[in-house]
């Protein structure tokens, strides 16, 4: 369940119809798409899963020189609760056609729990055990980010972004 529910954290959405979604792509992303398409703008990204209960939203930053900056939050409801929790990374960023490759640098997860979420912790051991596994998992996060990833552009507009990575989708509005 760990490993599953890793890959499910790092990717973001679902893909379906490969082979329809490469035709649609060539149509919609333009082909002279370039790095200062994305540099000195704020992306604000979201994704979710409804299977886990998870939903991610982020504010990344391109940077003419490589670097790309990300802060956001992660909210997961587990039993009628909210965990919530802050992330960031620093890293490099570089567009390849239509690929997008980023490597964090640097990256963290830190909890930011509500006064109810700590209760609901302390009065229900269950809970509190599911919270810590979590948890650790979530923090193996910084390290495989460090690794990095490579995002296929699906759409990009004047205002939108759409990015596939594994069998997910990030979807961004330009801020």
């Amino acid at each position: 369940m760990k490993k599953q529910l890793f890959s499910i954290i790092l990717a973001t959405g679902l893909l379906v119809g490969c082979a329809e979604l490469t035709n649609l792509q060539k149509m919609v992303v333009p082909a002279n798409f370039k790095q200062s398409d994305l540099v000195n703008k704020k992306w604000y990204c979201s994704s979710s899963y409804a299977t886990w209960n998870l939903l991610t939203k982020e504010y990344y930053t391109y940077s003419p020189n490589g670097r790309v900056v990300s802060d956001g939050t992660m909210r997961i409801l587990k039993d009628g609760r909210e965990f919530n929790y802050k992330i960031h990374s620093e890293g490099i960023w570089q567009l390849n056609g239509r690929y997008l490759f980023e490597r964090a640098t640097k990256a963290s997860v830190t909890k930011n729990y509500s006064v109810n979420a700590k209760q609901a912790l302390k009065a229900n051991p269950k809970l509190a055990k599911w919270e810590k596994e979590m948890f650790l998992i979530l923090k193996t996060m910084e390290t495989s980010a460090k690794k990095g990833a490579i995002r296929e552009i699906e759409t990009l507009t004047p205002t939108e972004l759409t990015t596939i990575f594994a069998s997910s989708y990030v979807i961004c509005a330009k801020q």
